[in-house]
């Protein structure tokens, strides 16, 4: 049975309702509604990425574990596509599509966390993984050809924040923790900060590059402000990953609750919002009142989704236990006798110290934003 942190689910049901929040506020036309949304993108899926990479660090590639890839994420991720098109087809009256190899809407994260979990022993043996993955997260993008097939952009784009969770020492963590009161102010006080900049700015900003899916050239940037942007995002979404991390709640909170289940917050979201993001009032909707109503709704939501009854039933539906006796080869199941947890290799030159959480089971970590593939309008996670 493994033990849960419940500063981590805290960060994570606090991310899982900004995410939720984000799609509500997306088809809004008020300036407010923008300048929110906006604020979300700027910090929500590099905090999520960098807890996902956190929590998945002992990760090895183990049969049990290369066989949750495939029971907890693939198998969703493929049921999911299918429901996601036929639901397209049924509002918009389009053909029924099949969009495994450019991911639309949310679907782009389960496929990019598990190609990001592939990728976890080989960041741990590096000596600089963070810098490796900044490289990549930079040059890649002048390639014209790198697009949302398959989550690449994205895989690449957030690639650092990944690298930076899973290659953590505990002990940074720890010491993170350990701030006092001060430094949450700060923290808070930097998040209201971008707020305001946000709602001064939010005209010149493109909320496209926060993303960090595709080439320069496909947000219509030249090599050298190209960089100069991704760069920019990078800093920003690291300083909001602290800034999140301090105001979490350290114990048990209604936040944990939210955390605990937010696969399934997560992809059940996806679908009940599809109305209102295809509805073409919405955009109409105007007035002080529009953002709290949305706000209200979007909490609303997120509380019934998070219901461990719910989280249950979803399991049950898109992870059977006879599907993955099917799927998985018998030496690949776990064993019924219990086993103590193999011990991460510590990084070169990184002290061993022990894990704040144990190796990560089937339940992958949600993190949202949608790609381009014949998705409804651009509703990013």
């Amino acid at each position: 049975m493994t033990t849960r942190d419940p500063h981590l689910d805290n960060a994570r049901g606090l991310l899982i309702g900004l995410v939720v929040l984000g799609h509500v506020l997306t088809p809004l036309g008020t300036a407010s509604a923008r300048a929110l949304d906006l604020w979300i993108y700027t910090f929500h899926m590099a905090a999520f990425v960098t807890v996902s990479g956190y929590v998945a660090r002992r990760w090895t590639g183990s049969p049990r574990q290369a066989a949750a890839v495939v029971t907890s994420l693939l198998v969703p991720y493929v049921a999911l596509d299918l429901v996601h098109g036929a639901l397209t087809a049924a509002l918009t009256g389009e053909p029924f599509r099949v969009t495994l190899l450019t991911p639309g809407f949310s679907l782009w994260f389960l496929l990019a966390l598990a190609l990001w979990r592939l990728t976890t022993p080989v960041l741990r043996v590096l000596r600089h993984p963070v810098a490796l993955a900044v490289t990549l997260s930079l040059l890649l993008p002048l390639d014209r050809a790198l697009d949302s097939t398959l989550s690449l952009g994205r895989v690449v784009g957030f690639l650092p924040f990944y690298a930076l969770g899973a290659c953590a020492d505990a002990r940074l963590l720890e010491r993170l923790r350990a701030l006092g009161t001060r430094w949450r102010l700060a923290a808070g006080a930097y998040l209201l900060v971008l707020l305001g900049g946000c709602v001064l700015l939010g005209d010149r900003v493109t909320r496209g590059w926060f993303f960090l899916d595709g080439s320069y050239a496909s947000l219509d940037l030249d090599p050298v402000p190209g960089l100069v942007v991704r760069a920019v995002c990078l800093v920003g979404g690291l300083a909001g990953t602290v800034a999140v991390l301090l105001l979490a709640p350290r114990g048990t909170s209604w936040l944990t609750r939210w955390g605990r289940n937010s696969l399934a917050i997560y992809v059940l979201h996806a679908l009940a919002v599809r109305p209102w993001l295809a509805s073409e009032r919405v955009a109409t909707l105007d007035g002080p009142l529009v953002v709290g109503g949305a706000a209200c709704g979007a909490a609303l939501l997120t509380a019934l989704l998070g219901l461990d009854v719910v989280s249950r039933g979803l399991d049950a539906v898109l992870r059977p236990a006879w599907l993955a006796r099917r799927l998985v080869a018998p030496q690949a199941e776990p064993q019924a006798a219990p086993q103590a947890a193999p011990q991460a290799a510590p990084r070169r030159g990184a002290p061993g110290v022990p894990d704040l959480e144990p190796e990560p089971g089937p339940e992958p970590e949600p993190d949202l934003e949608p790609g381009r593939g014949g998705r409804p309008p651009r509703p990013h996670a």
